[in-house]
């Protein structure tokens, strides 16, 4: 559950961020809620996968 509200929690933020720096029409901001939002969801689903594998 509390992994659950971790993804959450990370993908919004990234979504904030991607919104802030397409208003802010910077490409740093742009740059960075893109990774956020990827990064998590990518880790998680790289550890199922290895723990699936096993």
């Amino acid at each position: 559950m509390l992994l659950a509200l971790a993804l959450l929690a990370t993908y919004v933020l990234g979504l904030l961020a991607l919104i802030a720096g397409v208003t802010a029409s910077s490409v740093t901001l742009i740059v960075l809620g893109a990774l956020v939002t990827a990064a998590f969801p990518i880790a998680v689903a790289t550890r199922a996968w290895r723990d699936r594998r096993r």
